[in-house]
């Protein structure tokens, strides 16, 4: 969230309200509450490695989401639908090639044997379309920072999917950072 928020400021000048700023660093800390180990963070330690390799993956990612909003905002259209339709094409389109010559050259035959199972990948590579659009629709409509930080209610949604399938037993403090990811995604949508 506010790697996002840095970088939308600093490539598309679209910096965040100082309310949005209080409700994603409230986020955080619902995130690093839900990320802390069972024995507490003295106790596992701080892997340099792992943080580095995270924090590196997260500004990837936060990138992508700057990318995709600088995306729909190029695509000269009055709809956001239609932007984010423009926008969801392309980087698809370009996914998809970069993936087909992955496979080609790395794992040859895997396309034949998905191209054979057509009807059983049919349904999730539709659903993440849907889900896909949603988020660019999102990107043509709103700053990336907001849209990625009220993204985070997703987070709350797979605990309770694990509480209710698997019974999963949470701690408190597994209940704390939900209920601050909760607070931050109502203060991000109060802001908005």
């Amino acid at each position: 969230m506010l790697l996002v928020a840095a970088l939308s400021a600093l490539i598309l000048s679209e910096p965040v309200s100082a309310e949005g700023l209080a409700a994603m660093l409230v986020g955080t800390a619902g995130v690093l509450l839900l990320s802390r180990p069972a024995g507490g963070w003295a106790a596992q330690g701080v892997d340099r490695r792992a943080l580095l390799l995270g924090l590196t993956a997260g500004g990837l990612f936060g990138l992508s989401a700057i990318g995709y909003r600088a995306a729909t905002l190029q695509v000269d259209h009055p709809q956001a639908l239609t932007r984010a339709l423009v926008a969801l094409v392309a980087a698809t389109g370009f996914q998809t090639a970069v993936m087909t010559l992955w496979l080609a050259l790395r794992e040859p035959g895997e396309l034949s044997r998905v191209a054979r199972r057509w009807r059983a990948v049919l349904p999730v590579g539709v659903t993440g379309v849907l889900g896909s659009l949603g988020w660019f629709t999102a990107f043509a409509l709103q700053n990336a920072a907001y849209v990625r930080s009220l993204g985070q209610v997703e987070l709350i949604f797979s605990i309770l999917a694990s509480v209710v399938v698997f019974r999963e037993r949470l701690r408190l403090w597994e209940l704390a950072g939900m209920a601050l990811l909760a607070a931050s995604v109502v203060l991000i949508i109060w802001r908005i």
